[in-house]
């Protein structure tokens, strides 16, 4: 009996190795990510890092792109998740996001608590760009006040540094702000709040692409 039992554990350890010897031998997971340039900023590289963690030796890509070039890169498998700001088919995870106010550190409005869209459009706005200026556009409007911006940078980081400069107020999205922000630029909610939905889709059969997205919304 003594032997059979030492015979089934050097059976069960050799298993145990050939195992190891196969994950070890694995090809690492791939992933590929494509994104809009406000979700490059700091809430894909956070969520690699996270991604990271877990699967050190991972390959990951990450590109960026336009809601219309993201869909038909996903679609056509060329990638295998995508952050958007519109819904596309797919499993997928909504991420909120809300519009700031990005001021000089010392401009008047920022003794207040929020920024008042009236007196921002006064104070001189520059233009996000991308899909963010029909959302912010449409805010103003909504509320009785005209989009006119003075400067049409047509990226955040621009908005950013002219702000730091004391050239110009903006709107930007929060997560297109880096962390900790410019520190000549104060950062302020909007009222009324302007928030957007980004999502998070992915190719349904991909277990990483499925386990970034959970990180996305963590």
């Amino acid at each position: 009996m003594g032997r059979q039992v030492a015979r089934h554990a050097h059976a069960a350890a050799g298993h145990l190795r050939a195992i190891e010897s196969l994950a070890a031998n694995a090809d690492p997971p791939r992933l590929r990510i494509g994104a809009v340039a406000s979700a490059l900023v700091r809430l894909v590289p956070g969520a690699l890092a996270r991604f990271r963690r877990e699967w050190p030796a991972a390959r990951v890509l990450s590109v960026q792109g336009d809601d219309d070039e993201l869909a038909a890169w996903l679609a056509a498998e060329t990638v295998d998740l995508v952050v958007t700001t519109r819904p596309i088919a797919g499993a997928g995870r909504e991420i909120v996001d809300e519009f700031l106010a990005v001021l000089p550190r010392d401009h008047r409005l920022g003794r207040d608590g929020r920024a008042g869209l009236a007196e921002l459009a006064d104070a001189g706005l520059a233009d996000p760009g991308g899909t963010c200026a029909p959302v912010v556009a449409a805010h103003f409007a909504a509320h009785g006040v005209d989009w006119r911006p003075d400067h049409l940078v047509r990226d955040v980081a621009t908005a950013l540094a002219m702000a730091e400069a004391g050239i110009t107020a903006g709107v930007a999205p929060a997560m297109a702000v880096p962390s900790p922000p410019p520190p000549g630029v104060r950062l302020m909610p909007l009222d009324p709040p302007l928030h957007r939905t980004v999502y998070a889709c992915h190719r349904p059969d991909d277990t990483h692409a499925g386990a970034f997205a959970q990180l996305l919304t963590a």
